[in-house]
């Protein structure tokens, strides 16, 4: 399975927590991150490719992903305190997982739902 894992800053620490708490299911797997999130990956024991952060078009590389079918789970922790200034890479994101029905996880609950039920 290939998987994308994004968090913007305000949920960098809950997607450490989670990708620690199931580090052994998704060890045997393809990773892709943003920039940031693949070093949080990578403190947690992960290893994933890293894209550039999410302001530099990481989010766009990783919607790009998801849309040429190299992406068949998403993991985006967003904050909700916080509108980014890339707000419309964000959007494309989100927009390219309905497209494409990837299933996208945007907290903890549904992440644990959709790697329970994929695994």
């Amino acid at each position: 399975m290939r998987v994308a894992l994004v968090a913007q800053d305000g949920k960098k620490e809950a997607l450490r927590a989670w990708a620690s708490k199931h580090e052994v299911k998704l060890a045997g797997h393809d990773l892709v991150a943003t920039g940031g999130t693949a070093q949080v990956l990578s403190e947690c024991g992960l290893t994933a490719r890293a894209l550039a952060s999410g302001p530099l078009g990481g989010d766009l590389h990783a919607a790009h992903l998801v849309a040429t079918g190299e992406v068949d789970f998403c993991v985006f922790f967003r904050d909700p305190a916080v509108h980014p200034a890339h707000e419309a890479d964000v959007a494309a994101l989100v927009r390219l997982a309905l497209v494409h029905d990837v299933p996208l996880a945007q907290n903890e609950s549904t992440a644990n739902a959709v790697l329970s039920a994929l695994l």
